[in-house]
């Protein structure tokens, strides 16, 4: 067994033991998941969970966690997950991420700026973005346009909504 898998297990073990399991089948996929998913809601695996994403065999899996977390971490820490990742095509995809977080947090009134994205902009964000700044933007200016132009339906339906409850609580 090689030092890298050892790693690799006993960091797995360890998480599964703090989410109260004592044994995880190392080779399922499905139950790596599982303990992964439960370790993303205690703030204290967190740090063995950073290790995982750099050792989980599976890339598919290490991307997401990464990706999952990248949601839950403080911006300042979000580029030490996403050097995690191994893989290139993988790894910009994650790039990506925290560039649409960081418009998700400006224009969700969470970053203190005055940020105001024009059309364009807008038009080029993507499914994601538009739908997850769709469900918690604080910008009527970006709300209204995503209510008018937003890329699904649903994006425009949830927009529209959003800002009718704004304006009614103005």
């Amino acid at each position: 067994m090689d030092a890298s898998f050892s790693d690799f297990e006993s960091v797995v073990l360890e998480l599964a033991r703090h989410s109260g399991s004592e044994t995880v089948d190392l080779s399922s996929g499905h139950a790596r998941w599982d303990v992964y998913r439960r370790a993303m809601d205690s703030p204290a695996q967190w740090g063995p969970l950073l290790e995982i994403a750099g050792l989980e065999p599976d890339p598919s899996i290490a991307m997401s966690v990464v990706l999952q977390m990248l949601e839950r971490v403080p911006e300042a820490e979000r580029i030490s997950w996403t050097e995690r990742i191994s893989a290139e095509d993988k790894r910009s995809l994650a790039d990506l991420r925290v560039r649409e977080l960081r418009i998700l947090d400006a224009v969700s009134g969470d970053a203190g700026t005055d940020y105001a994205p024009t059309f364009d902009e807008i038009s080029e964000w993507s499914d994601w973005l538009q739908r997850r700044a769709s469900e918690g933007s604080t910008s009527s200016t970006v709300l209204a346009q995503l209510s008018q132009s937003g890329r699904t339906r649903r994006v425009r339906h949830l927009s529209a909504e959003r800002l009718r409850m704004l304006r009614q609580a103005s």
